[in-house]
């Protein structure tokens, strides 16, 4: 996946690009704001939305794995 591709605000319906948000958000070092600003300056708003709807879409057993594979810990 291409990095500018990610950060670019406007790219609509990029699940990696959600996911790097919500695992962002999980780790708990950025605010929903800095997220924004990581990803092209979205509102605080639409990270949060973005955050919701990734973890409503992938089952505890996907995000537990999913946590294992980026932050390389087992849980």
């Amino acid at each position: 996946m291409d990095t500018k591709r990610l950060l670019r605000k406007g790219e609509r319906g990029l699940e990696p690009r959600n996911v790097a948000m919500w695992m962002i958000w999980e780790s708990g070092t950025r605010s929903l704001r800095e997220i924004g600003e990581l990803f092209g300056g979205l509102d605080y708003a639409a990270v949060a939305q973005r955050i919701r709807r990734t973890r409503l879409a992938h089952s505890s057993r996907t995000r537990s794995n999913l946590l294992k594979e980026m932050l390389n810990v087992e849980i």
